[in-house]
């Protein structure tokens, strides 16, 4: 009979690239996902899975990156800076200058404790580093991203259609820096973590294959997985124009080769 032993889970990648639907494969498999959880909206129908603490954590520790300033002052000069609560849209340019002080790192010793846990943020992006400081288990860190045309539109829609960020903002060059930036950071910290985080890139479009789902299934060892991925609620279709530049382009061929990913 075969022994699973079940390695904790963090998802990286940026908000609005499947993230969410990764997450959802781990929702039955006895892991800990958070005491609080963001509630579902039409963005996502079937849930966010992300815990509001470990939210609250990444925007205090985001922080860092941005001017503390008045939200009525941001709105006129800085429009385009994401607000508390809306870093998950961020663009840190200089992630190795973030800073965590030692509060927030009891914070997120308080949350590591539970074990196994799967934990899901965007802003995991940037500031995983100071999580994996107090990490002390064999733990997959599972990045998940799509097209960058694909979040772009989404990233779009999702400022247009929810209210609380209507002030922020956004237009495709703003989304596409996010994008790049957010997986420019995720391949930086690819080549720099030690043996015992184990990197695993999926594509979204992978999900609607078994055979991928059985890989991470494999990888984080686990009996089962609860693959909620539906493409009859995807709400970005294939893109039918496609803008992104060259050096986001190259930043997704690197995505696709560690994935495996090809495109049709």
């Amino acid at each position: 009979m075969h022994t699973f032993r079940m390695k904790s889970v963090i998802i990286l990648g940026s908000g609005r690239s499947g993230t969410s639907t990764v997450a959802g494969l781990f929702s039955r498999a006895g892991y800990f996902q958070g005491d609080n959880y963001m509630e579902a909206r039409t963005a996502n129908p079937k849930g966010f899975f992300e815990d509001l603490e470990v939210n609250q954590i990444n925007e205090d520790i985001l922080a860092s990156a941005y001017p503390r300033i008045p939200e009525r002052i941001r709105r006129i000069l800085l429009p385009a800076y994401p607000f508390p609560g809306a870093r998950w849209l961020s663009r840190v340019r200089k992630p190795d200058q973030l800073s965590c002080e030692p509060a927030l790192a009891n914070r997120i010793k308080s949350v590591l404790q539970q074990t196994p846990f799967c934990l899901k943020d965007p802003r995991f992006s940037y500031t995983l580093p100071f999580w994996l400081e107090h990490i002390t288990e064999p733990t997959v860190l599972l990045c998940v991203y799509r097209h960058p045309q694909q979040t772009i539109e989404s990233i779009m829609r999702e400022c247009r259609e929810f209210g609380p960020l209507h002030t922020l903002k956004m237009n495709a060059k703003i989304a596409e820096e996010i994008w790049y930036l957010m997986y420019k950071s995720i391949l930086s910290m690819h080549a720099q973590v030690g043996k015992e985080f184990k990197f695993l890139f999926i594509h979204f479009e992978q999900l609607f294959d078994q055979t991928n789902v059985k890989k991470i299934q494999e990888a984080v060892g686990v009996p089962s997985l609860h693959n909620i991925a539906e493409k009859a609620i995807v709400r970005s279709k294939d893109p039918l124009k496609n803008t992104i530049g060259a050096t986001t382009a190259k930043v997704y061929a690197s995505l696709n080769e560690l994935s495996g990913f090809t495109e049709i």
